[in-house]
């Protein structure tokens, strides 16, 4: 293309509503290639339009993608409500006291429906219900990979940060969620290919995607059950996708177990170590209490496409003890 440096504002605007028609929803699409930026083109916008509310709330930890939006906030002088997640009980009534707690000129609640690391899936009740009779937007963000569009019921205040993959996420928004886009147009993804292809391109991700329908995958992982890093009662989370797995290792430092799984053939894992992970002290904060470096540095996290990425627990046991056997000596 000798244009090359020409995008076209209506191309993202034809691929929106492409997807929008081909995945029969009701409300707005749009489509992004990374997450952080889904957040800024969502959140950003919607502080312009409404510069005179000066405060703003998030359910901190548990997601990276603040980092592209929460540093405008500060710099701005807004006034910024942080809670955690054991300040947000599911109950109606708790929630009533929650949601009337905050500022009055509250423009938002930015919060996670699920946690990166070990897929718990959060349950906030009817908060997006409470949070929009106040007039106060909610805009949640999904780390499980999306595989359908969300049949949730849909407020007009609400959005949802979907993430798909590696190149794609996409952005769901309420009737009444209508801000401008600042970047949105001028993506990588309008100057590639047709349209359709771009879609049934993203179809055939959420196709690739529903892993959490595979029993065979679920049957899998619940077999690594005596191994997880389990935070289910202090995150109060009521289900967990079968996508992934946090693993606790306590007699050694993964990031030697991670090789010697890769060398086995199983490519979708990381180790916490923090020589194998560079952002070790933000994902420490993921947690409450805050992992300890000792402990991050005992955990494996693994990503499941289906059944025969998850390795067997005979298998992790073996490795472990070669590990072992491998850094001990006599003298």
């Amino acid at each position: 293309m000798v244009l090359d440096w020409l995008y076209y504002p209506e191309k993202w605007d034809l691929i929106n509503s492409e997807l929008k028609k081909k995945l029969a929803k009701e409300n707005h699409l749009r489509v992004y290639e990374n997450p952080y930026l889904a957040c800024f083109d969502t959140v950003i916008p919607l502080a312009q339009l409404f510069a005179h509310k000066r405060s703003v709330a998030f359910i901190k930890g548990v997601t990276p993608w603040l980092e592209s939006i929460y540093g405008h906030f500060l710099k701005e002088g807004y006034q910024i409500q942080n809670f955690n997640f054991d300040q947000v009980q599911t109950d109606k009534d708790n929630l009533i006291s929650f949601v009337e707690g905050l500022k009055k000129d509250t423009l938002f609640l930015f919060y996670p429906e699920d946690h990166p690391l070990t897929g718990e899936i959060f349950n906030f009740g009817d908060l997006e219900n409470l949070l929009s009779h106040k007039k106060i937007y909610a805009i949640s963000v999904k780390h499980i990979p999306m595989s359908v569009p969300s049949d949730k019921s849909f407020y007009p205040l609400s959005a949802q940060i979907s993430y798909v993959d590696g190149q794609m996420t996409v952005v769901e928004l309420g009737e009444k969620f209508k801000v401008n886009s600042l970047l949105g147009a001028y993506q990588k993804i309008n100057t590639v290919g047709d349209t359709i292809k771009i879609v049934n391109e993203l179809q055939r991700r959420f196709e690739e995607n529903k892993v959490h329908k595979d029993l065979a995958l679920k049957q899998e992982v619940e077999k690594l059950s005596s191994l997880n890093y389990d935070m289910k009662e202090k995150f109060g989370g009521v289900n967990y996708s079968y996508d992934r797995a946090l693993l606790h290792f306590p007699t050694i430092h993964t990031d030697v177990l991670e090789k010697k799984l890769i060398a086995q053939g199983y490519t979708y894992l990381s180790s916490l170590a923090s020589c194998s992970i560079l952002s070790n002290k933000a994902l420490q904060k993921w947690f409450t209490p805050e992992l300890k470096k000792e402990i991050c540095c005992q955990l494996l996290f693994l990503k499941f496409r289906n059944s025969k990425d998850v390795p067997s627990l005979d298998l992790l046991k073996n490795l472990v003890k070669e590990i072992l056997e491998q850094s001990s000596w006599e003298i």
